[in-house]
């Protein structure tokens, strides 16, 4: 979809969520289209990322960043969950 929508390979690429089903396997395929591919956990050493991991909110926030400074924010999840719905108010507040 990304190729098909004109993004070359060589766009920055965030992966905002938890552990990925499958792990780096299911991302392999992707990865190889687009190598710059980055999560918080590939961009941040563990000390970094200590003091967010206590639970999945403060984990959330780091992906709400990136999401939120990004020019572009495609999500998989149900629209229902909190997280596109608040990028979503978020970036009609930044177009006022």
């Amino acid at each position: 979809m990304l190729r098909a929508l004109g993004f070359e390979s060589d766009v920055q690429l965030y992966v905002a969520s938890g552990e990925v089903y499958g792990g780096d396997e299911t991302l392999a395929s992707l990865k190889a289209l687009f190598p710059n591919l980055h999560s918080k956990e590939a961009l941040a050493n563990k000390r970094e990322v200590a003091p967010f991991s206590s639970s999945s909110s403060p984990m959330a926030a780091p992906d709400f960043i990136v999401c939120d400074e990004g020019d572009v924010f495609f999500y998989q999840q149900q629209w229902e969950l909190n997280m596109p719905q608040i990028l979503a108010g978020q970036s009609s507040l930044n177009f006022m």
